[in-house]
């Protein structure tokens, strides 16, 4: 990652990550099949440090906290070392095929846990929404600023963002993202009976 905060994914060479590494350059293809695939995992191996999930947490702090981690850092060099990975990959499928395998797919694995445990925690999400549509419409905008840049992920978005998606689901947070208020069980399915009843 240090290689990449003043070059590009696309020039930076695998002489210089050699020696960045300290290993032959011999080396880095024994283990790598591409300068790129070394890219993508020093950008995975960085993201897992700086947007853990929190185990201990209510799924829905957990999820509020990693939701705001992750935009932060797309917020910065990390968005635009995704961005570089994500156009690669544009022209050479192997490497959106790879960097879909080791990163969307094994990330959304650990957010997948954590909506199952929240749909446990509050039923009435469930019955509204399937665990990955949530994901897809909880995470999505971040993805969607990142590569539009119709909108910045800025610090306005990240703070307001995550709290207004809940609040749909009648989950409010205080300010510092600490939950506050949850809905009454059995509050969703009483009043969709009353809008059914009326149609």
């Amino acid at each position: 990652m240090k290689l990449l905060e003043h070059q590009t994914v696309q020039s930076v060479t695998s002489e210089a990550i050699a020696a960045e590494a300290g290993v032959g350059k011999a080396t880095i293809y024994r283990w790598w099949p591409s300068k790129v695939s070394v890219v993508i995992d020093a950008f995975i191996e960085h993201q897992l440090l700086h947007t853990p999930m929190d185990k201990d947490a209510h799924p829905a702090e957990a999820l509020l906290k990693h939701w705001r981690m992750m935009a932060k850092q797309y917020s910065g060099k990390a968005g635009d070392i995704a961005s570089q990975i994500i156009a690669a990959g544009q022209s050479e499928p192997v490497i959106m095929a790879e960097f879909l395998r080791k990163f969307h797919v094994e990330r959304a694995a650990m957010a997948r846990d954590t909506v199952e445990r929240l749909m446990r925690a509050v039923p009435s999400i469930r019955e509204r929404i399937a665990e990955e549509r949530f994901m897809e419409l909880f995470y999505s905008p971040i993805h969607t600023r990142l590569l539009l840049r119709h909108h910045p992920i800025d610090r306005e978005f990240i703070r307001t963002f995550p709290v207004d998606f809940f609040r749909v689901f009648g989950v409010e947070f205080h300010d510092g993202g600490r939950l506050r208020k949850l809905p009454r069980a059995g509050s969703y399915t009483a009043t969709s009976k009353i809008v059914r009843a009326k149609q």
